[in-house]
């Protein structure tokens, strides 16, 4: 019977199914994919290409629970970020639709449900790791030490140049290395504390009143408003955007729209669509107000 279902399975196949087969079986699974994946990472023209591409991914998965709902939690970015993507991005369709055709073409010829899932996880987690985003972003603090040591490095290099007598030590004449500013508010914590009050940020974004979690509305907006201070998190610094702060973060926060990086704006495209329904907090409509020219591009975008 095994024998006969792999018979009707060659015969139904596809000419391109046979071709990709037949290339797994010369070369293998793996170093196929490896050259797949190659393809997607040139159709990718910047990071921000690669987050949408992810977020569309993410959106698909868990509409249609093609992928086990661990993975998109762990994948580092937030629902909010993700839902409702497969509407937007349209300014960028053509171009999200070149690594798309490629990444359906892979899943197409998989013999079966679990490879696909498997060899989706095996691209998407390749992506994020190529760009560097998701779970796989840099955290702040490692830029810094990487820069701190680059800086040490030239500072040595032009010591050395000057060709002054050796008289002293050069080690003396080198600055003592700056410390690392530390972070205490990272992405991931952030990540972690939006999933522990999620409950309750939808109460912020639209200005709710909720009398029974006054208090964890209040810590959250203290974490929020540090977390945005930090400057580490893309989601801290846009939430930061509806409830007024409390000294002495309100000298500086929120932060202009026109300050914010691409991640950042990403987010804040998803909330505006998610909630434009429930409305928003007086205090982000008057933001909006201050940032007009900026808001109505985002508001363009998310329709």
């Amino acid at each position: 019977m095994d024998l006969l279902s792999n018979l009707f399975n060659c015969i139904w196949q596809t000419k391109e199914q046979r071709e990709f087969n037949a290339k797994i079986r010369a070369y293998g699974l793996t170093t196929v994919l490896n050259h797949f994946l190659e393809e997607i990472h040139e159709s990718i023209s910047s990071k921000e290409m690669a987050i949408k591409f992810i977020l569309q991914e993410l959106d698909f998965a868990n509409q249609e629970n093609t992928l086990e709902q661990e993975f998109i939690t762990s994948s580092g970015f937030h629902p909010l970020e993700y839902e409702n993507t497969l509407l937007r991005f349209k300014e960028n369709e053509q171009e999200l639709w070149k690594t798309q055709k490629i990444f359906d073409t892979v899943l197409k010829n998989m013999q079966n449900e679990e490879e696909a899932t498997n060899t989706s996880i095996t691209i998407i987690e390749g992506i994020m790791s190529k760009w560097e985003i998701g779970k796989y972003a840099p955290s702040r603090e490692e830029n810094e030490e990487k820069a701190i040591e680059e800086e040490l490095r030239r500072e040595e290099i032009e010591t050395l140049a000057t060709h002054e007598p050796l008289d002293k030590p050069i080690i003396e004449e080198l600055e003592e290395p700056i410390k690392p500013k530390i972070i205490q508010y990272d992405s991931q914590r952030v990540n972690a504390l939006m999933e522990e009050y999620s409950d309750i940020i939808g109460d912020i974004i639209t200005g709710k009143t909720n009398e029974k979690e006054e208090e964890r509305i209040k810590e959250f907006k203290e974490h929020i408003s540090k977390a945005s201070l930090e400057g580490e998190s893309d989601h801290a610094i846009v939430l930061s955007c509806f409830y007024e702060h409390e000294e002495p973060y309100n000298k500086t926060l929120p932060i202009p729209a026109t300050e914010m990086n691409g991640a950042s704006l990403n987010f804040l495209q998803s909330i505006l669509k998610g909630f434009e329904q429930q409305g928003f907090s007086e205090v982000f409509l008057d933001y909006a107000e201050e940032n007009k020219e900026k808001y109505q591009e985002l508001i363009n975008y998310a329709k």
